[in-house]
């Protein structure tokens, strides 16, 4: 990866839309993505399909695959003649599902489909490499899993697609293939993009891998203890290959809303509601500083919850 082939933004969906926005579309062209996708990445597209600059075609997503190559099986079968760029969320935020990006996107490029890729929750959360993704594209939030003030995010593109990439906001002085084009967004915090380097100093010192680890091992507590639990479903696959710190659960009766609202409530517990379905889902995402103590606590009140 060379430096003309990074930008930093200011988050992830920024990035995102200045890849989204700025591929070479034709009419015709199809764009693959799913539930499991980010909302605001699948707005972009379905605003430029309002605009008649291509054609979203949707699916469903298994919510509990067993192997990766499972994965690439199912975006395989819905590939079509027309399909041009496949949306691929690294981590779900919704569900924390990890994709196998490298293995999706050396089956598409045999296909000569480009993947545009939202790494947002991947960066700090689970080892990769951005070459090695094989993405042409890949937006990375500073802010969640590397800790950096809200304010910083990164947008990667191979330097082949480049000069193929129209700007997003306008200048005229940065030549065709120059990445710099793309960056012309005005004034920046640039307090926060002070704070980069230590943020990933520490991230460095504490080691991905290790830190990788952790998470699983957080995760995997309180989804093992509530897999056989009567009235909850959980919808994240617990495989460390498959998920990482974030996994979502359900409790059969009740919405979303009303779970992630009575752990706050009554146990002050911190979860989000996501969008999934009829009934939604509830998202727990322990970070390392959190304890197996608090997973318990965690596993206590849903079974709580479940039972009342």
């Amino acid at each position: 990866m060379a430096d003309e082939e990074i930008i930093i933004t200011r988050n992830a969906t920024e990035a995102l839309n200045i890849a989204i926005q700025g591929y070479p579309f034709k009419a015709g062209d199809e764009v693959l993505l799913n539930q499991l996708d980010y909302f605001s990445m699948i707005e972009t597209f379905q605003m430029l399909e309002k605009r008649g600059q291509l054609t979203v075609k949707a699916f469903d997503m298994p919510l509990l695959p067993t192997t990766e190559e499972e994965i690439v099986e199912v975006y395989k079968q819905q590939l079509t003649p027309k399909t041009k760029v496949i949306l691929l969320t690294h981590v779900s935020n919704i569900n924390g599902l990890i994709v196998p990006v490298a293995k999706i996107a050396a089956m598409a490029r045999q296909r000569g489909i480009d993947i545009i890729c939202d790494s947002a929750h991947a960066l700090g959360h689970i080892p990769f490499s951005l070459p090695d993704l094989g993405a042409a594209y890949v937006g990375l939030n500073l802010h969640k899993w590397i800790g950096n003030p809200v304010g910083a995010g990164v947008l990667y593109i191979k330097k082949e697609n480049i000069a193929t990439t129209k700007a997003l906001f306008g200048d005229v002085a940065a030549a065709d293939a120059d990445i710099r084009k793309l960056a012309h967004f005005g004034t920046t915090p640039f307090a926060v993009v002070m704070t980069i380097p230590d943020s990933l100093a520490f991230h460095q010192m504490l080691g991905i891998n290790k830190i990788a680890a952790r998470l699983h091992y957080l995760k995997n507590h309180w989804v093992q203890a509530l897999l056989q639990q009567p009235g909850v479903e959980v919808v994240t696959p617990a495989a460390p290959q498959l998920s990482g710190a974030i996994a979502a659960f359900r409790i059969i009766g009740s919405t979303a809303t009303q779970t992630a609202d009575l752990l706050y409530t009554q146990h002050n517990i911190m979860t989000v509601g996501r969008t999934l379905g009829p009934q939604g889902c509830v998202r727990v995402t322990p970070s390392i500083f959190n304890s197996i103590d608090d997973c318990k606590k965690l596993v206590a009140a849903v079974k709580q919850i479940a039972g009342s």
